[in-house]
């Protein structure tokens, strides 16, 4: 699957980014190649990223390892390989013109209230039922001096949509969005081919700083959805190319 025009380019570029929390495996490599060749035949630079901003998951050791794969296999790359890790300002910057937009808001549920509440009658599975999303001021300083005492940050979430007047009722802030990919289809003579196509995935008020222990930010709490869309946007990524089994998550990004 692949976002982005499959035609020639004279500018945008194709990546790659691994997440160094293992060796890649077969599918992860055809992914490189894939991604690799279409940047290349469209005239599209090709750049390589690590996704390490997860500290406790990544290992410096398998970063070397999944680049000594990549060239190994003859794929080549324009510009230095980038690190997450070294590109948290990026996310802080992008964070706080966000919150200048007004499109930020301090989440203070835990894990365990976002579950129950998502079971609730009419609610979307597994998305965020708004809780935090229209609270007042007031009940915004009680819920963050709680969080505070207890030595914690509230995470932060996206205000997805013009929703600002709905009630926080579970299921009301799930909205949806369509994108146009160019996916990858064998046809019976013809092998494969990539025919263009539409899909529409939900999105709801993702979480784009996790919160935690105040004492133990470093980091690793900006989400992998801000991260990668900031990313791309900085080396002017235009063509991506995914395993359709991370089709649901190309609307949110």
């Amino acid at each position: 699957m692949a976002n982005g025009g499959a035609g020639a380019s004279s500018q945008g570029a194709g990546r790659y980014a691994p997440s160094p929390s293992g060796d890649l495996h077969l599918g992860n490599l055809r992914t490189a190649v894939l991604a690799w060749l279409f940047a290349r035949h469209s005239g599209r630079a090709f750049h390589l990223r690590v996704d390490d901003i997860d500290a406790q998951r990544s290992s410096e050791e398998s970063a070397r390892r999944q680049l000594a794969d990549l060239a190994a296999l003859g794929i080549t790359h324009d510009g230095p390989i980038v690190y997450e890790r070294d590109c948290l300002d990026h996310y802080a910057a992008a964070l706080q013109k966000l919150a200048d937009q007004g499109r930020v808001y301090e989440c203070y549920c835990s894990r365990k209230e976002i579950q129950e509440a998502s079971r609730a009658p009419h609610a979307a599975p597994g998305a965020y039922p708004g809780t935090c999303r229209n609270l007042s001021e007031e009940e915004r300083a009680t819920r963050r001096a709680e969080l505070a005492e207890a030595g914690r940050s509230p995470a932060l979430r996206l205000r997805v949509g013009d929703l600002s007047g709905v009630d926080a009722t579970p299921g009301s802030l799930v909205t949806t969005h369509t994108i146009t990919e160019h996916f990858a289809a064998r046809e019976a003579l013809g092998g494969d081919v990539l025919k263009e196509g539409t899909y529409t995935g939900e999105v709801d008020d993702m979480v784009l700083r996790r919160g935690g222990n105040t004492a133990q930010l470093d980091g690793s709490e900006y989400a992998y959805n801000l991260a990668v869309v900031v990313d791309d946007a900085v080396a002017g990524v235009d063509q991506v190319v995914r395993g359709d089994d991370l089709l649901s998550s190309a609307p949110r990004q």
